[in-house]
């Protein structure tokens, strides 16, 4: 075999020319794919229906418990623990007119302890009359005054059991119903050990 023959058979290497050139546009072509690929993907979800949820729940799309189901809780809570409560309980709270009465939701019957929810709109009507959220969980009593000063009533504010109805964002971490619903649990029976230290007749 002839020398010029010799060189055409011989294999090409990598560094030759041609073959960086070869490598370059099979690399071109993989990409142009790549793009082409995830458009089409793209463009199918938008076209199957609105795009999904955001990973974290914004500050509008939380819900809360509601007033009815929270303090329907309370009382299961209550009952379990052996203490009956009544509805309606009106007390001073220290307001400039020493008329005006705070109607506190349920009262621990025969004892001066309560539950109150406490919504935006009652916030409203008594602002720092009635104890803010503690930042790192913990019970606030709203304390009663002048003739009710014994009074002493558990504070479970709405914005405290807050959730995210999404069942999509719960799965990655997000505080769903159930979570709420035992945070409420759990405050009230707290509370009720509370009361127990302090009242021997709610003792079960």
């Amino acid at each position: 075999m002839h020398a010029h023959e010799r060189q055409r058979t011989a294999t090409l290497g990598p560094n030759d020319p041609r073959v960086r050139r070869r490598s370059a546009r099979r690399a071109g072509i993989a990409v142009r794919s790549t793009l082409l690929w995830a458009s089409v993907a793209a463009l199918f979800a938008l076209a199957c229906g609105q795009p999904p949820p955001p990973r974290i729940a914004r500050e509008e799309d939380l819900r809360v418990l509601g007033e009815g189901p929270a303090l329907a809780l309370a009382r299961e809570v209550a009952s379990e623990q052996g203490v009956a409560c009544s509805a309606g309980w009106a007390i001073d709270i220290g307001a400039q007119d020493p008329e005006r009465r705070f109607e506190v939701d349920l009262r621990l019957e025969g004892t001066h302890f309560g539950i109150e929810w406490v919504t935006a709109q009652d916030r409203a009507e008594w602002g720092e009359l009635i104890p803010r959220p503690d930042r790192t969980g913990a019970l606030r009593i709203l304390a009663g005054a002048r003739d009710d000063a014994r009074a002493q009533v558990l504070v479970l504010d709405e914005s405290s059991y807050r959730y995210d109805p999404d069942p999509e964002r719960v799965r990655m971490g997000s505080v769903g119903p159930r979570e709420a619903e035992e945070r409420l649990r759990r405050d009230v029976r707290d509370f009720l050990e509370y009361v127990r230290s302090r009242d021997a007749s709610t003792q079960p």
